[in-house]
């Protein structure tokens, strides 16, 4: 008889306390980050695991930079602080190197054992793995941080609880004058308008999606239902361009009051955040759409609510940004936070973190100071070129080009630029009708460049992303990238040359690979569902097109294939009358003369020979 073995349960650290209701062999973690071995049927996809953020709900929230910055700002110097459902491990170090003490409430008893079996020895670490509802008999917390949601807070082994209980918990754990720093993912959000796969149910789904009517509609509910609790809203921040990997934070009041925000932060707003995902329609054209319309507040695809539990004699809260934005062009270490405010006269300004120091790498380098001050106003010429390629309007296409051609030119000395224009492309360029601005001049090369070199990386890279992302051209369908910036090198008044082509990619292959996130790649935006309906659309013209032909074909070999039948009966029809003369009497006798007489005429037949030799000789 064949038997299944059970992962034995290893023995929990000290550190980790069971308040019941744990789950013993269900993990969240991902497969990266689980054990081998005794935790091998836990691993996602597994008897029991389920990915990170299980399939129905997602990644789990990246808790990068600009939540790091967040929490600063919130709380400089957090004293007890307390970690709601699972979240990164390299958060969690974050977390205890700067807290006096850090307590994580998992429900998952292998996610318990690993974090307590990495922070062992550690005082003032502590995991309570289990039910929420059996925290109750701790302490409150100065700082209570839920950035994953109330998805993936309740045990298996318990009944399942409404959002709105699961709230009276949390709430119930935040110290008079503490904070909550709560992620709520919105339904009705641009990421969840776009997604276009089904939903599919598995494991990890215990509760059916969008059917919590306790759930908050919007962020004004969601102020609702925090004040319902005792919890006053600091502020609420609306989480671009996706609920999992915020990299930019904008306060909904500041939303809500009108305050236009420059293209320059918005269309970094909306870049890069899906991926690997089938998407209905673009997702960066919704979002500026929404910022456009003032609906980004109402559409966010999270929201990230800070609060506090008022406190007799305390009045006020911190003061926080309008606006955060992380960098979506490069990996740590070269990650930054800019703080975006109100300057004077109303234009927006940027300000860095005060720790922000410069940082080199191999040729390139990067000085945070040169962030700070006002945001460039104007089109992203990215945007620009795209809509002038929607109108086929290849006269605006050639001005553009020209100009961005004489504006490096202008830098040029001896046919070479400085370093910093080397990040001079198309989406890290502003144009406000005049002139041309860098959206980001911290970046800059140790080494000058050739002009046309930096010209043509750029305009390769646009051709890349333009051809990648389906947008509308005035070039034929089949163009490739190579050959779309021969062309766009010509319209901006330069000489193309394939040496300078390949030293462009090569250029774009080394600032990629020390910047962390590798070359440009062939496609820079996901294939939407319009994209997709397009391209039937082509490929049913195309089967059309080749079925009339195949009728065509088929009407001529039917012609052909009945005339070879007519053919062919007349040339059976001739044998046979054929056979039957040679069957008679007649043709038989002068067939057997012809043989008689033969013998007779050879020699006059030699003579006849030799004469016509004699004669051609």
């Amino acid at each position: 008889m064949r038997t299944t073995e059970v992962p034995s349960i290893p023995a929990s650290p000290a550190n980790v306390h069971l308040v019941g209701g744990e789950m013993l062999l269900w993990s969240d973690a991902p497969e990266s980050a689980q054990d081998g071995g005794q935790w091998a049927a836990l691993r996602p996809g597994g008897a029991g695991g389920a990915a990170w953020g299980g399939a129905g709900h997602g990644a789990a929230w990246a808790c990068g930079e600009i939540v790091r910055e967040l929490i600063r700002r919130v709380r400089p110097m957090p004293g007890r602080v307390l970690l709601i459902g699972p979240h990164p491990e390299d958060f969690v170090d974050w977390l205890v190197a700067r807290s006096r003490s850090v307590a994580v409430a998992v429900r998952s008893y292998p996610d318990a054992v690993r974090l307590g079996a990495r922070h062992a020895g550690r005082a003032g670490f502590a995991v309570y793995c289990g039910q929420l509802a059996k925290l109750g008999g701790l302490d409150p917390f100065d700082v209570v941080l839920a950035l994953d949601g109330f998805e993936r807070v309740h045990s298996a082994e318990s009944p399942y609880r409404p959002w709105r209980e699961t709230l009276a918990e949390v709430a119930a754990l935040v110290a008079p004058g503490g904070t909550l720093l709560l992620s709520t993912r919105n339904d009705l959000g641009i990421e969840s308008l776009v997604e276009a796969r089904p939903h599919e149910r598995t494991d990890a789904d215990w509760h059916p999606r969008g059917l919590d009517h306790t759930r908050p509609n919007g962020h004004q509910t969601l102020a609702a239902e925090l004040d319902a609790h005792g919890l006053l809203v600091d502020d609420c921040y609306a989480a671009y361009p996706a609920a999992g990997a915020p990299r930019a934070l904008f306060s909904v009041e500041t939303l809500a009051r009108g305050r236009t925000l420059p293209d320059a932060v918005t269309v970094a707003a909306c870049a890069r955040g899906y991926h690997g995902r089938a998407v209905v329609a673009d997702p960066v054209q919704l979002t500026r759409k929404a910022f456009r319309h003032g609906l980004a507040a109402r559409l966010a695809p999270a929201w990230v609510t800070v609060a506090r539990k008022q406190a007799p004699g305390r009045t006020g809260g911190p003061a926080l940004p309008a606006a955060l934005l992380e960098d979506d062009v490069c990996a740590p270490p070269w990650t930054l936070v800019q703080e975006l405010a109100r300057g004077e006269q109303g234009k927006w300004v940027r300000h860095v973190p005060p720790a922000s120091r410069p940082f080199a790498l191999d040729r390139v380098h990067r000085d945070p100071a040169l962030l700070s001050g006002p945001i460039p106003e104007g089109r992203v010429l990215d945007e620009v070129l795209l809509t002038a390629c929607a109108y086929d309007d290849i006269r605006a296409i050639r001005e553009r080009l020209r100009h961005l051609a004489g504006w490096l030119s202008r830098w040029s000395d001896a046919g070479m630029v400085p370093g910093e224009l080397a990040f001079a492309t198309t989406d890290n360029l502003v144009w406000d009708g005049e002139r041309l601005d860098l959206i980001d001049p911290s970046w800059a090369l140790a080494d000058a460049l050739p002009t046309e070199v930096v010209l043509t990386r750029t305009l390769w890279r646009f051709a890349v992303r333009l051809l990648g992302s389906g947008h509308h051209h005035p070039w034929p369908w089949s163009v490739d990238a190579d050959r779309l910036t021969a062309t766009l090198v010509a319209i901006s008044g330069f000489r193309h040359d394939r040496r300078h082509l390949e030293r462009a990619k090569a250029l774009d292959r080394e600032i990629g690979t020390t910047l962390g996130v590798g070359a440009t790649a062939a496609a820079d935006a996901p294939e939407s569902y319009r994209q997709v309906l397009a391209g039937r659309e082509r490929l049913r013209d195309t089967l059309t097109a080749a079925q009339a032909r195949i009728d065509r074909l088929e009407v001529k070999l039917t012609h052909r294939e009945r005339e070879l039948r007519k053919t062919r009966s007349k040339l059976r029809a001739a044998r046979r009358r054929i056979a039957g003369l040679r069957r008679r009497l007649g043709f038989r006798l002068m067939r057997r003369a012809r043989a008689l007489t033969r013998p007779l005429t050879r020699p006059v037949r030699r003579r006849l020979r030799a004469a016509r030799r004699i004669a051609r000789g």
